[in-house]
């Protein structure tokens, strides 16, 4: 893992202000949904519905996402983030923006909606714009570029049109038609750019954390074909000639690329040299089974094998699948950023702590054993219509919430955990990670 940290890495402050502004926007849309998990999961499409969904989406997962690229991108492909600057802009000009989108469709008034929508799409284009600079510095790049690069003109496509659904509603000029914008803009969103960005993630993150380097690049490269490809396929079926059969068709590329992503990081696991699973990786696990769960619903839905609510899916694919994915990944990320920051020109000088010792263990399982189940159980209540489901998914979301974002502080405060033994430089490195 010391990968992560080299000298093409940004200043620490950040990507460490994004995670931890998208840990804040999880605890507020998990404290809302407690009050509105009923109404809202019955009828997702409401403007408190809207609302929410738009908090986790891009105040929770899409800052995350930014800031674990903003540290990873560089190291990872060998290149220089192209401006810290534009960086540091964009997220002062993305936050204000979602905080504005969301008032906005929280008392539905559109001049909010679409002011805070040309901010978050402005601070979104000013990210991809960075990215594509610094991806375009590039000289090898490995299985991850392309996720990466990928993913990001996935999202300029959200962004572009998410502020055009804000300028229908201010002044309609969409109209009625075979296109289902909600549905279009929801496939671009967590298909295109989040499932795509945590899969280019997890490639390179997985095998580091459980030690299992022998497989390569596994069948990454297929995977990212059949999934974007797919993609395109399916909305291009949606838009040309949604029929039935072409649609169901068209959706089983995508899933089969998913399918394969979740054997192709089983057989990571499989073949790991550490044997014990840390709490990352069984937020890892936990988050491949609702990948899976996810998308295999939601094609037997189109099938119509099953009844699903739109509402189940989305909790099993956003919190489920992206939302544990990410809170194993934080519990990796933030704490060896700060370790690295705070300790790494003293490793080998004096003690330094542990990077187990850098967060509360105990609240950390307390974490998972809550916030896991969460996305199932708020599915099940939004597909059986029960209260008491939804509104126990919704507490147990909201106290998993609280424990990570607590235990991020706790990484952040100095002065944490036991002092070990003297090493050397690399024996200190290597048993900090441990």
């Amino acid at each position: 893992m010391s990968d992560l940290a080299t000298r093409n890495a940004p200043d620490v402050h950040l990507p460490v202000r994004h995670l931890m502004a998208g840990a804040v926007a999880l605890l507020l849309a998990a404290a809302l949904l407690v009050g509105l998990a009923p109404t809202v999961l019955r009828d997702p499409v409401t403007p408190r519905g809207l609302a929410l969904t738009h908090i986790v989406t891009l105040g929770w997962i899409t800052l995350t996402i930014m800031g674990a690229s903003y540290q990873m991108v560089p190291v990872v492909l060998g290149v220089r983030l192209w401006s810290e600057r534009v960086a540091r802009v964009a997220f002062w000009h993305y936050v204000p923006g979602v905080l504005a989108l969301v008032v906005g469709f929280w008392i539905f008034w559109p001049p909010l909606l679409a002011a805070g929508g040309a901010l978050v799409v402005g601070g979104l284009v000013a990210y991809a714009y960075n990215m594509v600079r610094t991806l375009a510095r590039v000289s090898v790049w490995g299985l991850h570029g392309p996720f990466f690069a990928v993913a990001t003109g996935f999202l300029v496509a959200v962004g572009l049109y998410g502020l055009t659904l804000a300028a229908d509603i201010v002044h309609p000029f969409l109209g009625q038609g075979p296109v289902n914008h909600i549905v279009f803009h929801l496939l671009l969103g967590v298909v295109g750019w989040i499932t795509l960005l945590a899969m280019g993630v997890a490639y390179k993150l997985t095998p580091m954390f459980a030690l299992s380097h022998g497989r390569g690049d596994g069948w990454g490269r297929v995977v990212l074909g059949l999934v974007a490809g797919g993609l395109v396929l399916l909305l291009a079926v949606l838009t040309v000639a949604p029929a039935p059969g072409a649609v169901l068709a068209a959706a089983a590329v995508p899933l089969a690329g998913v399918l394969l992503f979740v054997l192709d990081q089983a057989m990571y696991l499989r073949v790991r040299m550490r044997r014990r699973l840390d709490l990352g990786l069984r937020f890892a696990v936990v988050a491949l089974a609702y990948l899976a769960a996810a998308g295999l619903l939601a094609w037997m839905d189109l099938a119509g094998w099953v009844v699903v609510p739109p509402a189940a899916l989305v909790e099993l694919a956003l919190l489920g699948w992206a939302g544990c994915l990410i809170n194993g990944q934080l519990y990796k990320i933030v704490p060896f950023l700060v370790w690295y920051d705070r300790y790494g020109s003293r490793v080998g000088l004096q003690p330094v702590p542990l990077l187990r010792d850098m967060y509360d263990a105990r609240r950390g399982e307390a974490n998972l054993w809550l916030f896991a189940p969460a996305p199932a159980l708020l599915a099940l209540g939004a597909a059986t219509g029960s209260a008491v489901l939804t509104e126990t998914g919704a507490v147990a979301l909201l106290a998993g919430a609280a424990l990570l974002l607590s235990n991020l502080v706790h990484v952040l405060r100095p002065g944490r955990g036991p002092q070990p033994r003297r090493a050397g430089k690399a024996g200190a490195v290597a048993a900090a990670l441990r």
